[in-house]
């Protein structure tokens, strides 16, 4: 089975149902109130512990991100 798209005329318009996908839009969480921000220059705020880490690439870049307790 195949589907007929209204593309442009440099573009194939015609493509196989098994390489199509349904729409789905991205909705992102719009919030009213923003959350209290944190104080974190205050010196009683010392992690406990490191749980976790990984590098995360963002881009070209390898960024650590760390899990703390």
């Amino acid at each position: 089975m195949t589907y007929k798209l209204d593309l442009p005329p440099l573009i194939h318009p015609n493509f196989h149902v098994s390489q199509l996908k349904a729409f789905v839009p991205y909705h992102t969480p719009v919030f009213a109130v923003l959350p209290p921000q944190l104080h974190l220059d205050t010196e009683d705020i010392v992690p406990e512990a490191i749980l976790d880490r990984h590098l995360v690439r963002k881009g070209s870049r390898a960024v650590l991100q760390v899990l703390i307790k």
